[in-house]
């Protein structure tokens, strides 16, 4: 059982396990904290969606799992070092990312915009944002992301934005709440749970035409190059999981069950891999 739901063990998949994954277990890290993703309880231990399916994972394998919190920046070079078997901290696949990782995906997920209560700097989109401040997680927005709206802002002969790119979500989230950011970028996943953090003190921004959020990006757990083996058995047993419904059961917990896809993926790319648009 994880959380609750009971997960059935894969014996396909399980033989597709790596004979070091399966005596020293399945190293995973995450990023927290990140609700609903990752976040620590009161008694410091790592809980979760992401958690959740990493425990699920490792029971459809027959392994053993482990978890590590580390700073998001850090996470991708710590499983190119060896120190990791794989990523799960809600991290979408994009061009940059698939250059250095495989990825099996099982969401779809985009940003959307968080503002104080009320929307008092009427925020309606980020052409909204023009001469504002925006904050957001460092490594969640690559050099060059918000270029469209800086050339949006230089068109209608306003203000750029300016962005404020802070260590953690919750870094970003105390930025809102002091004032010193406008609106915070962040998952359409994350911000209900972030919303609700600040007792009804903010609120999502609905962008038209933008359901999905700004760039969306599938979503799921990242491996290493080269654990062609592991991505294999990762693979298969997340197919079972989402035909058994047990990922839906977990996604329906957290309330986010519209970001899983119908099928489970490898390294896609979605049209948010090309950046932003307006």
């Amino acid at each position: 059982m994880v959380n609750g739901v009971h997960v059935a063990y894969n014996p396909a998949a399980a033989k597709l396990v790596p004979a070091s994954i399966k005596a020293n277990g399945l190293k995973i890290v995450t990023s927290a904290p990140y609700p609903p993703f990752e976040v620590f309880n009161s008694k410091n231990q790592l809980t979760g969606l992401d958690i959740d399916t990493g425990r699920a994972i490792a029971a459809a394998l027959g392994v053993k799992v482990t978890f590590t919190s580390i700073d998001f920046n850090g996470v991708i070079p710590a499983l190119q070092a060896g120190q990791y078997d794989m990523l799960l901290a809600d991290t979408g696949d994009n061009a940059a990312r698939a250059k250095a990782l495989n990825f099996v995906e099982y969401a779809l997920q985009g940003e959307v915009l968080v503002v104080p209560k009320g929307n008092p700097k009427h925020i309606t989109s980020l052409k909204s944002m023009c001469g504002l401040t925006l904050s957001v997680e460092a490594g969640d927005a690559p050099a060059g992301f918000f270029t469209p709206v800086t050339k949006y802002c230089a068109s209608v002969h306003k203000a750029n934005m300016t962005v404020k790119t802070l260590p953690t979500t919750a870094d970003a989230l105390l930025a809102l709440k002091s004032g010193s950011v406008d609106a915070q970028f962040v998952g359409v996943a994350t911000a209900p749970s972030l919303v609700k953090s600040l007792d009804g003190q903010a609120q999502v921004v609905n962008i038209p035409g933008k359901t999905g959020g700004y760039a969306a990006l599938y979503v799921g757990a990242g491996l290493p190059k080269k654990s062609t083996q592991l991505l294999k058995a990762v693979n298969a047993a997340l197919v079972g999981l989402l035909q058994q419904g047990t990922l839906k059961a977990l996604f329906t917990k957290y309330g986010i069950q519209s970001t899983l896809i119908s099928k489970i993926l490898v390294n896609a790319i979605s049209a948010g891999g090309n950046g932003l648009t307006l």
